[in-house]
This record gives C-alpha cells, structure tokens and sequence, in this order.
C-alpha cells in the first residue's frame, strides 16, 4: 500500500485516486523500452489550495474554508490559489516518475 506524505503524515495514495480495472489489455505502450501510462485526473470544482509562509499547504474546498483560514488569507499570511486539473496531473506523473526511479525499492 504506497503513502504519500502531507503535513498531517503519511496518508494511503488510495486517498487521492482510483484505479479502474480494463477487461482486456490489447496493446503495452512503450516509449524509449518502458512501459507508458495514460493517467487522467479529474479535480472537483471549488478546490483552493491554502499556502503557509513555510511552504507548507493544504487543499480544501472553498465553501469549507474555516472563517480561521479566511481571516489568515485575508492578512496575508495564507496564500490562496485555484486547484486546477493540471496542477493535480503534474504532481501524479512527478510521483509516477519518482517511484519509477526508485525501481523495488519501495
């Protein structure tokens, strides 16, 4: 079971996606002698991501943002940016190469 880790821990990678079995697989698509994935992200509408001074970060939906974290965004002392599909591809093809680079080793 892969985790990913986040400001609250490790947390199961099952949390962020799902794997939809294919009855049959007619074709191994590969690029330079490895094997190619077709990944596709949805990401549901309303999702913010809230950026710390350290870098740090969470991602919620805006209608269930803390009046907290609205008053920290308003100060300034939260970052407040759109989540947008491609951001959500970008980091699971970055994983998808980490965990290619490290081979058995997970």
């Amino acid at each position: 079971n892969l985790k990913v880790r986040t400001s609250a821990g490790l947390v199961p990678l099952s949390n962020f996606i799902t794997r939809t079995p294919v009855p049959k697989l007619a074709q191994i698509d590969r690029i330079d002698q490895k094997r190619y994935f077709d990944i596709k992200a949805g990401v549901a509408d309303g999702l913010v991501k809230l950026t710390a001074e350290d870098g740090t970060f969470t991602i919620v939906a805006e209608d269930a943002m803390t009046d907290a974290q609205r008053d920290a965004v308003t100060n300034g002392s939260l970052k407040r940016e759109v989540v947008n599909g491609n951001e959500r591809i970008a980091f699971v093809e970055s994983w998808q190469r980490w965990q290619f680079a490290c081979g058995d080793q997970l």
